[in-house]
């Protein structure tokens, strides 16, 4: 068996060689065996004649080493290789007529470069933004928490910002059935909001409803009526107040305490509280930001350079249902993250850093955790939406991602000369554009490569 190696930049053209000699003990062993068990009609179990066992069996065992020597020898090859490589391995001709006794594979391979040739040293500086807790951002967080804790009750009559729940009719007719609605007097236009302003249980209000709900979206949610059938109620519905509700904020009592974290006493324990989980929350996004910058610094000192072409041909090849020319319009977004993982991983591994599996579920716990305070759900039990997630191999991949981004992040605080900068929260969301103009763009896509360790396939084709 020879393997004989043609290095394109990053990319290699592989080409395995077997002959009859490199296979034929192998094979032979394989069919003596076979005539010991074989059952053919007209032969005694193990006396069927030789020439037949290889008739029926020997094509077969042949595709069957060889494939396993292919196999095994692409495999020593990686395991020799200093460099990494990208996505599948991809076969690089026409599928193997295995009708002959000599064979040639050739398959084609995208590597990473052997090394990232960069160091932090005193003519690299990076900006690190440390967010200062103002008062203001704890106050703002009490009163997110004091929202979320907050109750609803019942109110005699209606005020600003109030729930109410009505029947109607969506109809003239007689027969027609009561709807149940509910919504929030925030819904309401400024000048309709008088007519359920000190409005009562029982209470009989006619409105003309296309006005009073001017969202179409909004309407045909509340009365589980489909937009294009909005045109055909009538013009004004006779609403029947059946509840008022008011939503209050929590009182900063001990039982409001007792809910926000153990050891909270009074508003002072509360404050310290919240002003060490926002200077935790602070420091995330500037380690964030720092990890980010360090990324584009190192991009524009080393000039890393993947096989783009080779990696385009592997994203089509693993993302199938999708249009070449779609996946070619979002590569850029994939060669940047592609690179961005090889800065991360090498550094981290120069580091020798390891990632525990106790990690990965404090990450989950983490990104979950946020998820739900995101929705003011803030004291929820997460345990078995963790479990459902950590069971899922893909979730359990991006954990790990993110870590190597937080563990590089730290790295690079610890390593590079950084300049420090004090700045605010709102401050920090300008500096990094986070206004709502920016999310009307939707983000560039980022395909997934084949895994590296994707066993080959041998296509076995009768001649």
């Amino acid at each position: 068996m020879e393997l004989i190696q043609r290095n394109e930049g990053l990319s290699s053209i592989l080409t395995v060689k077997i002959v009859r000699d490199d296979y034929k003990q192998q094979v032979e062993k394989a069919l003596k065996k076979a005539r010991q068990t074989a059952q053919v009609k007209g032969f005694r179990t193990g006396n069927v004649p030789m020439p037949m066992i290889k008739k029926i069996y020997e094509r077969s065992y042949i595709v069957e080493e060889v494939s396993k020597m292919v196999q095994n020898r692409l495999s020593q090859y990686l395991d020799e290789e200093p460099r990494k490589p990208i996505g599948e391995i991809m076969p690089y001709d026409n599928p193997v007529d295995w009708a002959n006794d000599n064979f040639e594979f050739s398959f084609e391979l995208g590597f990473y470069p052997a090394q990232l040739n960069f160091s932090f040293d005193d003519d690299t500086i990076i900006p690190y933004y440390n967010i200062t807790v103002r008062p203001e951002d704890i106050d703002n967080r009490i009163g997110l928490l004091r929202e979320s804790l907050g109750v609803n009750s019942s109110a005699e009559t209606a005020e600003t910002g109030d729930m109410i729940s009505v029947t109607c009719k969506l109809s003239d007719s007689e027969n027609a059935a009561e709807k149940y609605v509910k919504f929030s007097l925030q819904q309401v236009p400024d000048e309709y909001k008088s007519l359920f302003i000190g409005a009562r249980k029982d209470d009989l209000i006619e409105v003309e409803i296309r006005k009073v709900f001017p969202n179409d979206t909004d309407l045909s949610s509340m009365l589980d009526v489909p937009k294009n059938e909005l045109d055909a109620l009538p013009a004004t519905t006779v609403l029947t107040v059946t509840e008022i509700s008011r939503f209050a904020v929590a009182e900063m009592n001990r039982e409001f305490f007792a809910k926000v974290g153990d050891n909270i006493n009074n508003e002072e324990d509360l404050r310290t509280h919240v002003g060490e989980s926002a200077k935790s929350y602070h420091e995330k996004l500037s380690l964030k930001k720092l990890g980010n910058d360090a990324i584009k610094v190192i991009f524009e000192k080393t000039k890393i350079e993947l096989p783009e072409d080779f990696v385009k041909r592997n994203l089509v090849r693993v993302n199938k249902d999708l249009e070449p020319s779609y996946i070619e319009a979002n590569l850029p977004a994939t060669i940047e993250s592609m690179k961005q993982k090889f800065i991360i991983e090498t550094l981290l591994e120069r580091e020798g850093v390891s990632i525990s599996e106790e990690e990965v579920v404090d990450k989950a716990c983490e990104i979950i955790r946020a998820q739900f305070d995101s929705y003011g759900l803030y004291y929820m039990d997460i345990s078995e939406v963790v479990q459902n997630r950590l069971n899922n191999e893909k979730n359990v991949n991006q954990y790990i991602s993110y870590i190597k981004e937080d563990k590089f992040a730290h790295i690079v605080r610890s390593k590079a000369k950084l300049d420090v900068k004090e700045i605010t929260l709102k401050e920090f969301r300008e500096l990094n554009n986070l206004n709502p103009d920016d999310n009307d763009a939707e983000p560039a896509e980022i395909f997934a490569l084949g895994a590296e360790s994707e066993p080959l396939s041998l296509e076995y084709t009768e001649s």
